[in-house]
């Protein structure tokens, strides 16, 4: 997995040790690490380069699901190709309606990928 986020590394480094997911992502883009933000695509279009590397795999970015809660990642993370899964953390579902899915709660994941509708997005 990896990260794409506006924020400052110094911002995103504590909150993941605090919740123990930092050695789920291999790849971590962050405001520094591009020149312009969302809804620029760039941190998400060098996201998926560097995460293809690092796990020496290939693939594209429709193979890959960003999941966004603000109508400027959502876009950003459709202008660099990928499918997006909006949770309404932050906006209303009306405000999200780019994304391919929209969820009330990461928790619907688990339900929505046993039944088989993850597939679709």
């Amino acid at each position: 997995m990896g990260l794409c986020s506006g924020a400052l590394k110094s911002d995103i480094g504590p909150i993941l040790k605090n919740l123990g997911l930092q050695e789920l992502f291999k790849v971590i883009i962050t405001a520094e690490d591009v020149t312009k933000s969302k809804p620029d695509p760039s941190g998400y279009r060098l996201a998926v380069r560097e995460l293809a590397e690092t796990v020496r795999a290939e693939f594209t970015a429709n193979q890959c699901l960003a999941i966004e809660d603000t109508p400027t990642g959502i876009n950003a993370a459709r202008s660099a190709g990928l499918k997006v899964l909006a949770i309404t953390n932050s906006y209303p579902a009306e405000r999200l309606s780019a994304a391919h899915m929209i969820v009330d709660s990461l928790e619907e994941i688990t339900s929505l990928h046993h039944l088989g509708l993850m597939k679709n997005i």
